[in-house]
């Protein structure tokens, strides 16, 4: 014999009932608790006075007790509708049935039990439980296991699902995540336009003054200058996006890194020139105007120009950047050796048209006598930015003499 505990509603209050199972002759049935409690306690006296029990007091031998067959515990045909397990399980004849000895909620609450007359949630929770697991055993004997087939019909149409996600994710983020650079380039190459335009009308407005020699032009070549490296350098970051979508995968893990942290670089060097670039424009228009005869911010912020063309240049060299560190002969920056050549030569015609408007402003102070400041000497506090001296920097110095 095997005793189980089955839990029901009846009149929307949670009821239990003991099913009492013969596992020999395949038969069972249910008794309330009292009366398994009260069957409980006849097994403990029987077993405790080691006696044998006669026809008239034998424990499972009650003539008011209905003994219904168990339930198979498979269907006996395949695919068999859902939940015809359950509605034929001796469990459920057993409440149908007018005949059940189970002791109604009410009465067992009344009688033995201190629970309130409304379900906790507790109590709720344990039902819903209970039912779902019957539910779904029953779901599981209704029907056979799924055939390889199905399953990989299943498993195929996951990944189609997932893979068209996938392209259509792709589609509508490829140019957010895969062109920063060329984003951040587009605002600062059309004010550079507007600039260039603004430098040929001060150009036109030198006419005028013809103290100040050929400074107006050398500033409209420095703006064009630098116009022309901003578009290089967004041309070439359109390149090497290109590049890197048509690899599918080919290229190592490191190179994402090193190619994140010059574009950290280059954002950051072209945003000081940009600046450079405004501020040397606002100090040349009273200049050329003949508002004042100061030159000296003309030089101070040429020279910065010529500082930040070489460490934007350094940021994207294969001296600052390797993708292999263990190779030597092999070594290759994030650009291309045609793609660097692009960009030196994009700023050294920045660094000559900065270098050439610093002769002509120092020469106009020498000979207007406004400062009687040694050449030798800075016509202005120095910078920390002055303190760094890279080996690019001294390239483009010694490079000056050769181009000029």
């Amino acid at each position: 014999m095997t005793f189980s505990r089955e839990d029901y509603l009846e009149d929307d209050k949670l009821a239990t009932a003991i099913k009492v199972t013969n596992t020999e002759l395949g038969l069972c049935t249910f008794w309330d608790v009292p009366k398994f409690e009260d069957r409980l306690a006849q097994m403990r006296d029987l077993y405790q006075n080691d006696c044998e029990s006669s026809a008239d007091d034998e424990v499972f031998n009650d003539p008011s007790e209905s003994w219904l067959p168990e339930a198979p515990t498979t269907p006996s045909t395949p695919r068999s509708p859902l939940g015809n397990s359950f509605n034929k399980s001796p469990f459920r004849q057993f409440l149908l049935s007018g005949n059940s000895s189970v002791t109604s909620p009410r009465s067992f609450k009344d009688d033995n039990c201190s629970c309130p007359s409304h379900l906790t949630g507790t109590a709720l929770a344990k039902m819903c439980e209970s039912v779902t697991l019957t539910f779904v055993e029953n779901i599981q004997d209704g029907y056979l296991e799924e055939s390889m087939a199905d399953k990989i019909v299943k498993c195929s149409q996951a990944i189609k699902k997932s893979v068209v996600y996938l392209i259509d994710s792709n589609s509508s983020q490829d140019k957010d995540v895969c062109h920063p650079v060329t984003k951040s380039l587009q605002g600062p190459i059309k004010t550079l336009e507007e600039w260039e335009c603004k430098a040929q009308n001060l150009a036109d407005l030198s006419n005028n003054n013809l103290s100040l020699g050929e400074i107006p032009q050398h500033i409209e070549e420095l703006v064009s200058s630098m116009k022309i490296l901003f578009s290089t350098c967004q041309e070439l970051q359109v390149d090497m996006d290109t590049s890197v979508r048509e690899s599918y995968g080919g290229i190592p893990l490191q190179f994402y890194s090193v190619s994140y942290k010059r574009s950290q670089g280059l954002i950051h060097h072209i945003s000081n020139l940009w600046e450079n670039v405004q501020i040397l424009l606002n100090s040349a228009e009273p200049l050329i105007k003949g508002q004042t005869i100061d030159c000296r911010k003309l030089c101070r912020y040429s020279d910065l120009i010529q500082r930040d063309i070489s460490k934007l240049v350094l940021v994207s060299s294969k001296d600052n950047f390797k993708l292999d560190s263990s190779s030597s002969d092999n070594d290759s920056s994030v650009l291309t050796e045609l793609q660097m050549q692009k960009l030196e030569y994009a700023a050294r015609d920045v660094h000559l048209s900065a270098g050439s408007l610093i002769q002509k402003a120092e020469k106009l102070l020498r000979n207007d006598k406004i400062s009687g400041t040694p050449r030798g000497k800075r016509l202005l506090p120095p910078s920390p930015d002055k303190a760094v001296n890279s080996p690019l920097s001294n390239k483009f110095k010694l490079d000056t003499c050769s181009w000029g």
